[in-house]
């Protein structure tokens, strides 16, 4: 009986850990994705202006900054980890996703157009990675599945809205 449950417990383990791989991996491969099509875009483009090869090298280091953030967040899972909860302003962490992607989405020819109305956004409470993890994830997806922009076609729209207890965040996308 022991070895029966030794055995059901490091296989249990052997699954955690190849999910755990994977995940890790999908984490790490959008932030590489979007370092990439920004740098190569610069590259690429034998009339690019020192402003613009600029912003392309500032994004890419925002990348790299959010790779290192990710990274630790990775082996932080491997510990006992301690959520660092706070007051977010949710306008905030969706606009930078929505930099941070918008070079993919153009290169996809699927813009994104963030719409909001607040001059003062509305606050959660929550992680701030886990929650930009979370619209990069969403965003990443929309630009994935959609189809290029065409005359029937419209860009990627973010909507964000609340109420008096919720904010509310809607992506549409068209594919």
């Amino acid at each position: 009986q022991s070895f029966n449950g030794l055995s059901v417990r490091l296989q249990e383990a052997f699954i955690t850990q190849e999910r755990f791989v994977q995940d890790a991996s999908h984490e790490l491969r959008t932030p590489l994705t979007i370092i990439q099509t920004n740098l190569d875009t610069a590259l690429d483009n034998p009339n690019a202006t020192a402003q613009e090869i600029e912003t392309a090298i500032k994004q890419a280091l925002v990348g790299v900054r959010n790779l290192k953030k990710l990274v630790n967040y990775l082996l932080e899972l491997t510990t006992v980890s301690t959520r660092d909860y706070k007051n977010l302003t949710i306008q905030e962490v969706i606009s930078t996703q929505v930099t941070a992607l918008s070079p993919v989405a153009v290169a996809n020819g699927t813009p994104i157009i963030f719409h909001h109305k607040y001059k003062k956004s509305p606050i959660v409470s929550g992680d701030e990675l886990l929650l930009g993890r979370v619209f990069l994830n969403l965003i990443e997806n929309a630009i994935k599945y959609s189809e290029p922009l065409d005359a029937d076609k419209q860009p990627i729209g973010i909507n964000l809205s609340s109420t008096k207890q919720l904010a509310v965040v809607s992506i549409t996308n068209y594919g």
